[in-house]
């Protein structure tokens, strides 16, 4: 009897310490293989146009942006009314580096045509040259037409 509860105890052991190794090796794969997606906001600063603000058409826009939102140093920006109708699309530049995670500034000047509708949105899209939705970034401000 002394010599089976001894091979028990072993047993019971060798599963424990088998359940967690199993346990940890599923938890490091997790932890190293879960890819965090940054907020938008830690991506892209946009100083103007502000929400609901009121524009007109050349519309100038500005603020900064992650490196990596830009592909070539520009990235499209999109004007569409509240019915999505797309008035105008340009592309913002950036003003300085943007082969960096750092900010880097951009300028634009985005000419649109006469909506129909008392308001609308534009459209900041990060440039994803691979065309993967996966890729896909944008952040959308309110506006109000002139």
């Amino acid at each position: 009897i002394r010599c089976m509860l001894r091979n028990m105890n072993r047993v019971f052991v060798v599963v424990l310490l088998i359940l967690l190794a199993v346990i940890a090796g599923i938890f490091l794969y997790l932890y190293f293989t879960t890819v965090s997606i940054p907020r938008i906001d830690e991506l892209i600063i946009i100083d103007y146009p502000k929400p609901n603000a009121i524009i007109g058409s050349p519309l100038k826009v500005s603020g900064q942006a992650r490196g990596n939102w830009y592909f070539e140093a520009s990235a499209p920006v999109k004007i569409v009314d509240d019915l999505n109708n797309v008035l105008g699309v340009k592309y913002i530049t950036a003003q300085g580096d943007w082969m960096t995670t750092d900010f880097v500034p951009f300028l634009g000047e985005i000419e649109f045509a006469a909506p129909n509708t008392p308001a609308g949105k534009v459209i900041f899209q990060k440039d994803n040259p691979s065309g993967l939705p996966e890729n896909d970034r944008s952040v959308e401000i309110s506006v109000r037409f002139r």
